[in-house]
């Protein structure tokens, strides 16, 4: 799966002191899916530089010229793949909603290549640098998501503005990595069903009595 020409979260350095101008995005590209490829088929701690060079057929100066290390060049291949996840929808009611953008979700991490996202979660907890890089993106794409949901609820009047999403965005993240990546139990439309139906609408409505705030 290439990362096509999906704009990084985060830009790599300009080339040149001072020159102000940007790094060829083609070659960014390039060198992303040749880092990510190499972590697929070897693991993070064995794929060096050099191999990502000789993998993506530019020089390792090449590489340097836009990222510092191996953390900063695989967290902005991760993150520039995960960003080109489902679009939110927006049917009117948050039910659908949901049940919509789970269901996209689910088939966008598959996509991905769940191996490769094993080895980088992995690779988190050896590398603190990628885990910092990988955990931030990771937050603000779910925050941005949240927000953007719940705002709409509210507007419509489907829910409360005082709303608390924290335990909303754990149980999301926490059921799908456990089920997709742990225990290979289905993640299909009945699951997502039961999912939006008796665990994230039931939190979503009741949060405000729980928070003590």
């Amino acid at each position: 799966m290439s990362l096509e020409s999906t704009a990084p979260p985060t830009e790599p350095a300009r080339e040149g002191s001072g020159s102000g101008r940007a790094l060829d995005v083609g070659r960014n590209v390039l060198i992303a899916d040749a880092a990510l490829a190499l972590i697929g088929e070897l693991g993070y701690d064995h794929v060096s530089m050099d191999a990502i060079a000789a993998r993506a057929g530019v020089s390792k100066a090449t590489i340097y010229r836009r990222w510092e290390s191996k953390g900063q060049l695989v967290g902005y291949a991760f993150t520039c793949r995960q960003v080109g996840g489902p679009e939110l929808p927006d049917t009117g009611s948050l039910r659908e909603d949901l049940l919509s953008w789970l269901l996209g979700l689910v088939a966008h991490v598959r996509g991905t290549d769940l191996d490769l996202l094993t080895g980088v979660l992995t690779a988190m907890r050896s590398d603190p640098e990628l885990a910092g890089i990988i955990r931030g993106q990771m937050i603000a794409n779910k925050r941005r998501v949240t927000r953007e949901l719940i705002t709409r609820a509210i507007a419509r009047g489907q829910l409360e503005e005082d709303v608390d999403p924290t335990a909303f965005d754990e149980i999301v993240a926490g059921i799908l990595l456990s089920r997709l990546m742990i225990t290979g139990e289905p993640v299909d439309e009945p699951f997502v069903t039961h999912l939006v139906d008796d665990i994230l609408l039931p939190i979503l409505h009741h949060s405000a009595n729980r928070n003590p705030g």
